[in-house]
């Protein structure tokens, strides 16, 4: 049995106060003083999934193609083949936990790609089906990087307007 001490205190705090700042995370301690952070795969998996489908279907979109010149094109198609295959190892290591850091990397891969994507679009005049798939997008995104306690940035494109988490989940997922 282990006694108490501020040892022992001062390591629940810090379990609990990492466990707030990363939702998806969960750690572990050896006992001897090691703790290991590890993510929940499938928790990150729900939300890049609708991401990578709400890009899809701009990618698809007849609408939007036409509004952009062959650099555009080329750019969008980079940002999302990166996605598709950050999405791919996401779902490859479905079931399991990940180091933090993996995780990290993944999510900063996640909103480069999505930032690519929006530096692309922003300067266009674009339809209200496009505009919408951007927001839920644009909602999404800091959900997906508070997972791993980054800190959220206020969206680039379209902070005019609000969306619920779960409008968000429902728009993207009904596209691609």
């Amino acid at each position: 049995m282990q006694n108490f001490s501020r040892r022992v205190a001062l390591r629940g705090t810090l379990g609990a106060a990492l466990t707030a700042l990363c939702p998806s995370c969960s750690w572990t301690d050896d006992g001897h003083g090691d703790v290991t952070m590890t993510l929940n795969v499938s928790d990150l998996d729900r939300y890049s999934s609708a991401l990578l489908s709400g890009v899809t279907a701009l990618a698809t979109s007849s609408s939007l193609s036409n509004l952009l010149s062959a650099a555009q094109r080329q750019a969008f198609s980079d940002a999302l083949a990166t996605l598709q295959r950050t999405e791919h190892a996401i779902t490859t290591a479905l079931g399991d936990r990940v180091s933090l850091v993996i995780g990290r990397n993944w999510v900063q891969d996640i909103a480069s790609d999505i930032d690519v994507i929006q530096a692309v679009l922003k300067p266009l005049s674009l339809p209200p089906s496009v505009q919408i798939i951007l927001q839920a997008i644009d909602t999404l995104l800091p959900i997906v990087e508070a997972l791993v306690g980054s800190v959220a940035r206020p969206s680039s494109l379209n902070a005019e307007g609000k969306m619920t988490e779960s409008e968000a989940l429902a728009i993207l997922r009904g596209k691609g």
